[in-house]
This record gives structure tokens, sequence and C-alpha cells, in this order.
């Protein structure tokens, strides 16, 4: 997310920024357990240290070559079920940053491309680093191709990357076609549960950090509503409405849980430390430093959220750093936060142009 609050700086200012980070992506594959485990030690509780030692233990690789299966453990590299990038505080953030880079400051890891020569250095004790090394994302108003680079699995624009999210998950539901065209072997729950475990997962894969138009979350809306319309083999001329769509599926439009997961990160974040990434990205966001852009400001994700806020309580903004101390102490309070974000997604829920009964 640190990386959406930077960009959203430059669409607001005459300003460019250059993000620099490191492709350790092979280092994670090859990383050396053993050597992970001795490090642990020293830092986690036992029972943290035993829990991890599970994790880690009789993982195993089944190779089919023709008719035969054959198993292969394997004793390198972390086995992860998704990306991150370091602003959610998750396991895998914990694994891959502050413990196989334990004996580095976290500073370490903020874009400075004097740091990305010695931190290459220093992975090479555990596994291998990616050839290019370095990763050099330039962020202009201009220029638009840093919209297109990948970033822990998501593009940087978000147009772009709720296109290619599409995509993929498209691929995935097509996939499973058997199984959607099945009316008598597998029950409509059993899809429905499938649906949403394989496919739609790819659809939302970080979607907390989006920040689309009314068109864009429209199109997305009525994208989710096919894929439904799909698993349930619905096809014209038999007309099923959209608030009967979502009934039956036991969901909500997509554009509404964009906006659930949108706050709920943006909550954790805040409670996290002030010197992550993500949270001194914010900070920097709202000290203007030079000439602001005439005209209508570009879609970004603080705008989005500074007009949820908004909307949903009148009295609250977030259009300076003191708006953003006063979310950071709200957020503290987990559940005054789950109120917030409630009352915010209740909301989008009552002005979704697609939750009546069309």
């Amino acid at each position: 997310m640190d990386t959406k609050w930077l960009a959203a700086k430059t669409l607001q200012e005459k300003i460019n920024i250059t993000v620099t980070g490191i492709d350790m992506s092979a280092a994670f594959d090859t990383i050396d357990r053993a050597t992970l485990l001795d490090i642990l030690e020293t830092i986690i509780e036992e029972d943290e240290l035993r829990l991890v030692r599970f994790l880690l233990s009789n993982t195993c690789l089944n190779i089919r070559i023709g008719g035969t299966k054959d198993e292969k453990k394997f004793t390198r590299g972390l086995p992860v079920e998704y990306e991150c990038d370091g602003s959610c505080g998750c396991l895998d953030e914990q694994v891959r940053f502050d413990v196989a880079g334990s004996r580095l400051s976290r500073k370490t890891f903020v874009h400075r491309s004097v740091l990305v020569k010695p931190l290459t250095d220093f992975v090479k004790g555990f596994g291998q680093v990616n050839k290019d090394g370095k990763c050099l994302i330039f962020i202009s108003k201009e220029e638009t191709e840093w919209r297109k680079t990948k970033k822990v699995g998501s593009l940087t624009g978000d147009t772009e990357d709720v296109e290619r999210r599409k995509q993929l998950s498209n691929v995935a539901l097509h996939k499973l076609k058997n199984v959607w065209i099945s009316k008598d072997k597998i029950k409509r729950e059993t899809k429905i549960k499938l649906y949403k475990s394989l496919v739609k997962s790819i659809l939302i894969y970080n979607c907390g950090t989006w920040a689309l138009t009314q068109t864009e979350a429209n199109k997305l809306d009525t994208f989710h509503r096919k894929q439904l319309r799909n698993i349930l083999d619905i096809h014209y001329p038999t007309l099923i409405s959209n608030k009967s769509l979502y009934k039956i599926c036991n969901e909500t439009p997509l554009s509404v849980q964009i906006v659930e997961s949108r706050w709920r990160l943006f909550g954790h974040i805040l409670r996290r430390d002030n010197d992550i990434p993500t949270n001194r990205a914010m900070q920097a966001y709202f000290n203007t430093l030079t000439t602001k852009f005439r005209g209508r400001p570009s879609t970004t994700l603080p705008i989005i959220l500074n007009k949820e806020l908004s909307q949903a309580f009148p009295q609250m903004k977030l259009k300076t750093t003191k708006d953003l101390q006063n979310l950071q102490s709200l957020a503290q309070d987990r559940g005054n936060w789950k109120s917030l974000t409630g009352r915010i997604t209740e909301f989008a829920r009552a002005s979704s142009s697609d939750a009546g009964s069309r």
C-alpha cells in the first residue's frame, strides 16, 4: 500500500518519485530452513518456534509423469499461500522480512538504492537472489509505464490491476467448467464454495489497496454477477434479478466488499508502528512540498478513503496529518474501528446501484 500512497502524491503534486526495491522471490524459494530456525531460536518464544517448525516440516511436492506419481520432500524455501508487501503485518511478512533478515534493521527495506547491494550480499547466505536484483519504479503524472509494474503479485496501477485480475479469474473459472455445468452430481452450495475459494479469491486479491472510480466499480460488480450466473448455469433467456442472485449465492456487490477490505486494511496499518514504509508514505502524502496540479484530482487511495469517511461521518475528514493522527488514535481500539468500518460499509451497501431488484 505504500506505493499507492506515493503514487497518489505524484498525481497530486508536481513531483516525481523513484521507488527502489529488491526482487527477492528466488531467495525465498531457496532459503535454508535450518539457518532460519537457528535465527528464530533467539527471537521468538518456544511455542511460536514449535509452530514454525511444524509448518516447515514434512513439506512434499507431488510430481505426476504420465500415470506415475512421485512424491519428493524438500527442505528449502518458505511455503506460503499468498504474497505480502509488508504492510499488513501477516505471518508471511514476519517470516520473510523480520526473520530471514533479522540481522538487518527494518530500515534496510525502506526504498533507498544505496542499500540494494548490502542486502543483496546478505541474502546470498540464505539462498539465491534474482539476477536483476534491483527493481526500480519511476512514478510521475506524465508517465504511465509505472502502472504496469508488478509488485508482490499486483500491478501498481489500479485500473490495470483490476483488468488483470478479471483475466486471471476468468481463466480459473474456465478450468472448472465441468463443475459448473454439472447439475446432478455437484450441489449448488458446493459450487458456490468452490467459486469463492478458487475463483473469487483470485479476482479480489489485494483489493484493499484499490481506488476505483464509480464507473470502474460498477463494471466490476457486473463482471462479478456474470461469473455468479455462470456457476449457476443461468443464461439468457432465463432471467434472475441481481437481488435474487446475491441472495442465492450469499453474496453482496463486490464494490461493497472492497470498501470493507480497504478499511480493515487501513485500520490494521494505522495500528502498526509509525516507522513502517506505509505509515511513512501516508505521513509524507499530507506534507505538501511543491505546487499542486490544477483541475480535478485523479482518483487515488487517499481521496477514496476521505470520500467514504466523510459520507458516512460528515464531521470527520482525512485531509491533513492531524486527521490521520486522529484516525490512528481511533484505530488503536479495535472495537471502535470495527464500528467505524461497519458504518462505512453499510453506507456503501445502501448507496450501491446494483443492490436492488433489477
